[in-house]
């Protein structure tokens, strides 16, 4: 409260009492401390600012008050992220790229850039070119160019000079075969960035596909093309395919739902070879999918108008309620399907509902919920599809936001924030991230094992005699 008063007043002694509050053992304090300093412009609340931005670099509530605070003390900021160095200048360095960018304060992003840009005993690093690549990815965002800054005779055109002996050096670390995969997948992600190098880049990657190389470089490949976001990854990927390990295939079928016209491309060459194949849950995302075309074109790949409705499977399985479920069968079952999206305990993965919180639903509504996840979607476990600026799709639900961005829990129970200016398009859906069809060569007897499972987690002690034999 008394940070709050003091930021209507401005003398040199109130200003070093709050500076002295940088390490202040309560959190609030160094908070509040953090959103107050932007109030005053004197150089020594430019010093906090910077000794609590890369104190608490890691925190996104810290680092959102120090960047709402930041405006009057770019360069503060910035010469001390620069001097503590990694881990904390690799975590400040984007908002810091975008502040000093929407400020135009060329000399203070020169400082940001020089240990990107500056070789390390004649050599470049794969994390140099990493951060470049992300310092690329960002004047994409705010629709500029490296040509566009390099333009000029001041400390920023000089250290963007600097940038074609980076480019020359992931060249050539892109084709060593000697380097570690994380370095030639780093060094690939930046030249496929140069307009100039694309095309060889896209050669280069095609190659790395070959069935000769390892999977790990195979799926360093797809990840680097589908950063590139050329319109010819669909056909290369896809021509690939029949030589793709199970792992890569996952890969590369995430690389193409990443963008609609990738998707599209892949359903139409489903539809007319039958591959790759599709589990229950992309099944899902592509049948409800925010595009009118692929729904229509999922509709007729996997004639969704002769499927049986939600009401009619559920009326099939009925009988599963009458057997007698056995928890350790249906752990298995569980393990099958459930893992990858519930957890129940310690075990599986977070992204539906932990299902320790349905042991007490009768067996009629756990069979109803398994055959039907969107009837009774709860609070929080919505879908949503989102489109980015850059093409790149979403499908996820939405795990936490802020006032500048929107974290998307994905499918396989990943992470990912995006800011709010880079989403074009956020379109929620009443329904389930939970596929349907899970159902499909699940036997009765397995559904009765499974409910039986989530109900107790424990093996229920098998009845003997005439009640064993007619499942009562």
């Amino acid at each position: 409260n008394a940070l709050r008063l003091a930021e209507k007043q401005s003398s040199p002694e109130v200003i070093s009492a709050a500076a002295k509050l940088v390490d202040d053992p309560d959190a609030k304090v160094r908070l509040q401390l953090a959103c107050t300093l932007g109030e005053w412009s004197d150089p020594r609340a430019g010093e906090a600012l910077g000794r609590l931005a890369v104190a608490h670099h890691a925190g996104s509530f810290m680092v959102a008050a120090v960047m709402s605070s930041a405006v009057p003390h770019a360069h503060a900021l910035v010469n001390a992220a620069v001097r503590a160095g990694q881990p904390a200048l690799a975590s400040l360095s984007e908002p810091l790229v975008n502040l000093t960018l929407g400020l135009n304060e060329r000399d203070a992003l020169a400082a940001l850039l020089s240990p990107t840009l500056t070789a390390k005993e004649a050599a470049f690093t794969a994390a140099q070119m990493a951060a470049f690549s992300q310092f690329l990815d960002t004047l994409v965002r705010r629709k500029t160019t490296l040509a566009a800054l390099a333009v000029g005779d001041d400390a920023l055109a000089r250290q963007l000079a600097a940038a074609e002996s980076l480019f020359n050096a992931a060249k050539k670390a892109a084709v060593e075969e000697s380097q570690p995969v994380t370095a030639r997948a780093a060094a690939a992600n930046l030249l496929a960035k140069s307009p100039a190098r694309r095309a060889d880049t896209l050669t280069l990657l095609s190659g790395w596909l070959a069935p000769r190389q390892s999977g790990e470089l195979q799926r360093a490949s797809v990840n680097a093309l589908a950063l590139a976001a050329d319109p010819s990854v669909p056909a290369t990927l896809l021509d690939g395919w029949p030589s793709f390990s199970p792992e890569t295939r996952a890969a590369a079928l995430d690389a193409l739902f990443s963008r609609e016209p990738w998707t599209f491309a892949l359903l139409q060459h489903a539809q007319k070879d039958g591959t790759p194949s599709f589990d229950a849950a992309r099944r899902s995302q592509l049948i409800k999918h925010s595009s009118a075309r692929i729904r229509e074109l999922a509709g007729q790949v996997f004639n969704t108008s002769a499927a049986s409705s939600r009401a009619k499977v559920i009326e099939q399985f009925q009988p599963a309620l009458k057997l007698v479920g056995d928890a350790a069968r249906g752990e298995a079952v569980f393990t099958k399907l459930c893992l990858t999206c519930h957890q129940r305990g310690a075990v599986g993965n977070e992204v539906g509902p932990d299902l320790r919180s349905v042991a007490g639903h009768p067996p009629e509504k756990l069979l109803a919920n398994i055959l039907d996840p969107s009837a009774d979607v709860q609070p929080g476990f919505h879908a949503y599809h989102g489109r980015l600026a850059d093409g790149t799709e979403l499908y996820g639900l939405i795990a936490a936001e802020t006032g500048n961005s929107i974290t998307f829990k994905l499918a396989d129970a990943t992470k990912r924030v995006v800011l709010r200016t880079d989403i074009a398009e956020l379109r929620g859906a009443n329904i389930s991230l939970m596929p349907e069809g899970l159902e499909a060569g699940l036997s009765q007897q397995e559904m009765a094992d499974l409910i039986q499972f989530l109900r107790t987690g424990e093996a229920k002690p098998r009845a003997s005699g005439k009640g064993a034999a007619d499942g009562r």
